[in-house]
C-alpha cells in the first residue's frame, strides 16, 4: 500500500477509532476527552506533513479504489481515496478546527455527566467529514455526507433536556434531508448514464452528454449543496443550530457541515463548468444569499446568532466564487474563514459561558473583564470585515476580483455591498458588547475563560493574522493568495490577479461601514431606533424577513392539516369498519354463547329440534316442488 494512502487511512482511523473507544466504554473512562484529542492531534500532524510534502513537490495527486460488491452490467462499486490537494487541504482545515474546538470544550462543558459521549460525537462528526473530503466516488460521499448529518443532530441536540433544543436538532435533520433527496436523484441520473459511481469516469463521460441532461445533474447536486451549506432558501436549519453549545456551532459553522456543500460543488466542478445554466444559478443564489445574511445580522440581538448569520454570508461568497469560475477563490475564503470564524464562535461562547446570556443589549464593557476575548474578537471582526492585512481581506478580494475580472457585475454588486453591510453589523456587535459602560450582568459576572478556553481562540487569533501576514505580495513573493492558486492547481485551482480598483472600492466599502457603526453605536452621534421609518425593515430583519414563517403556513400548516384529515379518516373510516366487523362478531359471540351449556340433554333436545325443522322444511320442499 502507498504510504500515502497509509496516512490518509489513518488520519480518518483516528477519530473513528477514538469514537468507537469511547462508545464501548461510556462514563467509566475517565480521560476520554484527552483520548479524543490525543487522536486528533496525530490526525493533524499527519494532514500537515501530507500538505508540506505536496507544496514541496514531493508528492503528486493518487486516486485508488479498492473493490466493494459488484452490480451485473456496470463497473464495480469500490471504496477509494482521491489525494489531491483540494482533498488535502480540507483535511488540515477539519483536523485543525476539530483540534482547536475540542480543548476549548474541556473547559466550556466542565462538569457535564455526558462530557464523553459529547467527544465520541465530535470524533464521529470528524471522521466523518474526512471521509467525505477524502472519497474518490458517490457512493462513498454519499455515506459520509448522511453521517454528518446524522451527527449534526446528535451534537446540536446535546442538551436535549431543554425545550428548545430537540426542535432546533430536528430541524436541521430535516430540512438538510430535504435537500438531499434532488441530490441522490442526481446522483442516480447520472450513474444511469455513465454506468460508475467514481469521480474520474464521471467527470469524462458527463462531457458527452447532452445539455439539458448535464444541467440538470448539476443543479439537483447544486440543492444538495445549498441545503448543508445554509443557502436561500434552504438556510432556516442555521439559525436554530446555535442551540448546540459553542463549540459545537465553531466546528459545523467554520470547516465542516456548513463547508460540505461547498466543497461539494468544488469537488464535482468539472460537472457544473460544462453547464452555463448551473454557473449563473451557483453564483447568483451565493451572492444573494450573502447579502441576504448579511441583512438579518445587522438586526439579530444574539451574540451567536450573529455570528452565525455571518457564517452563512460568507457561505455566500464561496458558492458565488465557484459560479464565477475560481476554485481558488472559494477554497481560499474557505480556510481564511474556517479559522476566524472558529476564533470568532469559541470567543462569543466565552462571553456566554461567562455571562449566561446572548443578547448583546445586556452586555456593556465586556473588554475590561474579558480582555483576550475582547483581542479575539477585534481580529475576527477585521478579517469579517476585510479590513487589511487580516486574512479575510485578501479571501474576501480575491472572489470580488474574480467576478469583475469575468464581468459579473451583479455578482460583484451584490459582494461589494455585502462588504460593507459585514463590517457595520460585525462591528456593531463588536462596539455593543465589549465597549461604552460595564452592564450590570457584566459586572456581577464577567470574567476572562480560564485557559483551555482562551488558548484554542488565541491561538486561532494567531493564525488568522499569520495567513494575514503571508497574503502580502512582497518581492519575489506573490501572496499567499497566488500560492494557493499554483497548490490548487492540480484540482483545478486558477491564479486570480488582484485588481487596485476592486481593492480600493472593497476596503472603501468596509471602512465606511465600520466608521457608520462607530458613529451609531460606540459615539452614539444618532440612534437608529428614533428612526421609525426603518421599524418596518428592522422588525422583517429581527424575523429573518418571515421565511420561517412562510414555509409554517406554505408547507409546514398544510401538512398537518392533511396529517389531521387522514388520522380522522383512518379513525372514523378504516378503524370504524375494522372495529365494526371485531364488534360484529364479538356481539354474535356473547349471544350465541348462552346456548353452551354444557348438559348433554340440552344439545341432543337441540339437535332434535333442529333435525325437526329440517325435516320439515325438506317436506314442505318436497311438497311445493
Amino acid at each position: 500500500m502507498d504510504r500515502l494512502v497509509l496516512y490518509t487511512i489513518l488520519i480518518q482511523l483516528l477519530p473513528f477509532a477514538a469514537f468507537t473507544v469511547l462508545i464501548l466504554t461510556g462514563r467509566k473512562l475517565k480521560f476520554g476527552p484527552y483520548l479524543s484529542i490525543g487522536a486528533m492531534t496525530l490526525a493533524l500532524v499527519l494532514s500537515i506533513m501530507i500538505m508540506i510534502k505536496f507544496a514541496a513537490g514531493e508528492l503528486a495527486p493518487i486516486d485508488v479504489s479498492y473493490e466493494w460488491f459488484t452490480i451485473p452490467g456496470y463497473d464495480p462499486i469500490s471504496i477509494g481515496f482521491l489525494i489531491d490537494p483540494l482533498s488535502i487541504l480540507m483535511l488540515v482545515i477539519v483536523t485543525a478546527v476539530s483540534l482547536a474546538t475540542q480543548v476549548y470544550s474541556i473547559g466550556y462543558l466542565k462538569g457535564e455527566a455526558r462530557l464523553n459521549w459529547f467527544y465520541a460525537a465530535m470524533s464521529l462528526f470528524t471522521f466523518s467529514m474526512l471521509a467525505f473530503v477524502a472519497a474518490n466516488n458517490f457512493i462513498q460521499m454519499l455515506i459520509a455526507w448522511e453521517l454528518v448529518g446524522l451527527c449534526s443532530y446528535f451534537l446540536i441536540g446535546f442538551w436535549f433536556t431543554r425545550d428548545y433544543v430537540p426542535p432546533a436538532a430536528s430541524k436541521a435533520m430535516v430540512v438538510t434531508r430535504i435537500a438531499d433527496f434532488p441530490m441522490i436523484l442526481g446522483v442516480m441520473i447520472l450513474f444511469y448514464y455513465v454506468g460508475s459511481f467514481a469521480y474520474a469516469p464521471s467527470f469524462e463521460i458527463v462531457a458527452t452528454l447532452p445539455s439539458g441532461t448535464i444541467t440538470l445533474i448539476a443543479i439537483l447536486l447544486f440543492i444538495g449543496a445549498i441545503g448543508k451549506s445554509a443557502q436561500f432558501p434552504l438556510h432556516t436549519w442555521l439559525p436554530d443550530a446555535m442551540a448546540g453549545p459553542s463549540p459545537v456551532s465553531a466546528l459545523i459553522h467554520a470547516a465542516t457541515m456548513v463547508a460540505a456543500g461547498v466543497y461539494l460543488v468544488a469537488r464535482v466542478f468539472p460537472i457544473f463548468e460544462l453547464s452555463t445554466v448551473a454557473m449563473a444559478t451557483v453564483a447568483i443564489i451565493g451572492a444573494f444569499t450573502a447579502f441576504f445574511a448579511a441583512t438579518i445580522g445587522m438586526a439579530t440581538l444574539d451574540i451567536k446568532r450573529i455570528v452565525a448569520y455571518s457564517t452563512m454570508s460568507q457561505l455566500g461568497y464561496m458558492m458565488a466564487a465557484l459560479g464565477v469560475g475560481s476554485i481558488t477563490a472559494s477554497m481560499f475564503h474557505l480556510t481564511t474563514h474556517a479559522f476566524f470564524k472558529a476564533m470568532l464562535f469559541l470567543a462569543a461562547g466565552a462571553v456566554i459561558h461567562a455571562l449566561h446570556t446572548q443578547n448583546i443589549f445586556d452586555m456593556g464593557g465586556v473588554r475590561r473583564r474579558m480582555k483576550l476575548s475582547f483581542i479575539a474578537f477585534v481580529i475576527g471582526a477585521l478579517a469579517l470585515a476585510g479590513v487589511p492585512p487580516m486574512s479575510g481581506f485578501w479571501s474576501k478580494d480575491m472572489i470580488l476580483a474574480q467576478a469583475w475580472d469575468k464581468q459579473e457585475y451583479l455578482v460583484f454588486g451584490l459582494g461589494l455591498f455585502t462588504v460593507f453591510i459585514t463590517a457595520f453589523y460585525i462591528f456593531r456587535l463588536l462596539f455593543v458588547t465589549f465597549t461604552g459602560k460595564m452592564s450590570e450582568i457584566v459586572e456581577k459576572h464577567g470574567h476572562e475563560s480560564p485557559p483551555v478556553m482562551w488558548g484554542p481562540f488565541m491561538v486561532l487569533a494567531a493564525v488568522t493574522i499569520l495567513i494575514g501576514i503571508a497574503g502580502i505580495p512582497i518581492g519575489s513573493w506573490a501572496g499567499l493568495g497566488h500560492w494557493m492558486g499554483e497548490f490548487l492547481a492540480a484540482s483545478g485551482g486558477n491564479i486570480v490577479h488582484e485588481s487596485n480598483i476592486v481593492v480600493i472600492m472593497s476596503v472603501s466599502a468596509a471602512l465606511i461601514g465600520i466608521l457608520l457603526s462607530y458613529l451609531i453605536y460606540y459615539a452614539k452621534v444618532f440612534d437608529l431606533m428614533k428612526l421609525k421609518s426603518l421599524d418596518f425593515l428592522r422588525q422583517g430583519a429581527q424575523n429573518s424577513w418571515y421565511i420561517d414563517e412562510i414555509y409554517d403556513h406554505t408547507f409546514v400548516q398544510p401538512t398537518f392539516s392533511l396529517s389531521k384529515a387522514s388520522l380522522t379518516a383512518d379513525q372514523r373510516g378504516v378503524d370504524w369498519a375494522v372495529n365494526g366487523v371485531a364488534r360484529l362478531v364479538m356481539g354474535s359471540g356473547m349471544r350465541i354463547r348462552v346456548i353452551q351449556t354444557g348438559y348433554m340433554q340440552n344439545y341432543a333436545t337441540a339437535m332434535f329440534i333442529a333435525l325437526a325443522l329440517m325435516v320439515l322444511v325438506l317436506g314442505f320442499a318436497g311438497v311445493s316442488s
